[in-house]
């Protein structure tokens, strides 16, 4: 099937489907067959029809797109139009037996799909097959921008600060010109910018090829926000041996809420699979809204994305967030340590600071050393 864009579907609804009571079964059929993975669409077609003629009962075409309505996607995706169609169901002066039907199997799919709908994995990405030398920075730029697993300008960002901070590329003359590239395909994808905090605070500045790629960047109020309230999500802390008991060797659950009043009164969870007998892709890590409760209440608030990184605090040293987008896998090492992306945890302390190594692990050759006197956070940044 031709994908179509959002604003042809939209002139579909509006030219094909505005007047919900004229259309047969068989026309309802060809628009959700049309718009099904546009679930807001369908949505807004069903408010529409209510908004127009009321909300006293339904008719068999709404009870018919009713029936046919992922529930489950319209409340991740737009909440709002979701609380909508329920308060048009309570409020509505006749009902009948096959209402009663309907409405006990909209609970039963949304109470079904309770965990599914408000569960999401967090990114972690191996790194890129072009990650040597001989492949150009606008290259792998290319190679970036192409892909679908890279869904917010964070994953990207991260993506070649790692290939910067790998290869320490000196010539970045055109340094501009791959800022430009990077502004072109955010808006192109409707990415928000990232949070000024999360470029200022990082080990970006690790050599001077990331700083002056860094500086470049925070220069671009299109790709980086303005500095205002510190509004990072504190998931968890431990120290260095806690953590990679905690989060490596064990599957768990951290809890955690986001600053500010729009979510007060939410509790989020961070939940963690460890590694399995040394298998790198037991490990998976995975967010949602935590709640006791077996239905969804509509005055839950979901942020539509969450960014997730490491910050390090070493005794005497300010803290440095650490990516964690192209770490993929944390993996086992025989020489007592683990090994996440470039990220080195060590059993013991050791002297060495980012970067310093030149160990050669797959195609990571520098590595950011936690010791076991370090503090390691898991914290997250809101993407709007």
């Amino acid at each position: 099937m031709v994908c179509l864009s959002e604003l042809k579907r939209k002139n579909f609804v509006k030219e094909y489907t505005i007047d919900l009571d004229q259309l047969t079964v068989h026309k309802i059929d060809g628009c959700i067959a049309v718009l099904k993975s546009e679930v807001h669409l369908l949505a807004e077609l069903l408010t529409a029809y209510f908004n127009k003629y009321g909300r006293v009962s339904l008719d068999e075409n709404s009870r018919h797109l009713l029936r046919n309505l992922d529930m489950a996607k319209c409340f991740q995706e737009t909440p709002e139009l979701y609380n909508e169609i329920f308060e048009t169901l309570e409020c509505l002066s006749e009902v009948s037996q096959d209402d009663l039907k309907l409405f006990v199997h909209l609970q039963k799919e949304t109470t079904n799909h309770h965990a599914q709908i408000i569960s999401r994995h967090v990114i972690l990405l191996e790194t890129p097959q072009h990650w040597d030398r001989g492949f150009k920075i606008y290259n792998f730029l290319q190679e970036l921008s192409a892909r679908e697993d890279i869904t917010s300008l964070y994953s990207l960002i991260d993506g070649l600060w790692m290939r910067l901070y790998e290869m320490e590329e000196s010539n970045l003359s055109a340094g501009y010109y791959i800022i430009n590239k990077v502004k072109k395909l955010a808006n192109m994808r409707c990415w928000p910018p990232v949070d000024r905090y999360y470029t200022t605070r990082s080990c970006f500045l690790a050599h001077s090829t990331t700083e002056s790629f860094i500086k470049k960047l925070n220069t671009c109020g299109k790709l980086v926000s303005k500095m205002s309230d510190d509004l990072t999500i504190n998931v968890c802390e431990y120290s260095q041996p806690e953590f990679v008991e905690e989060l490596f060797n064990q599957d768990n659950m951290f809890k955690f809420q986001i600053p500010g009043s729009y979510y007060a009164g939410q509790t989020f969870v961070l939940l963690t699979s460890g590694v399995k007998k040394h298998i790198p892709n037991s490990f998976d890590l995975r967010w949602c809204l935590f709640d006791t409760s077996p239905i969804i209440h509509r005055s839950h608030r979901i942020p539509k994305s969450l960014h997730f990184a490491l910050v390090v605090q070493r005794e005497g040293n300010a803290s440095c967030i650490l990516p964690i987008t192209w770490c993929g896998q944390p993996r086992y090492k025989s020489n007592a340590c683990w090994n996440w992306g470039y990220i080195r945890f060590h059993h013991k302390k050791c002297p060495l600071k980012l970067g310093e190594d030149k160990v050669c692990c797959g195609s990571i050759s520098k590595y950011a050393h936690i010791v076991s006197s370090d503090t390691v956070k898991i914290v997250a940044f809101e993407i709007y």
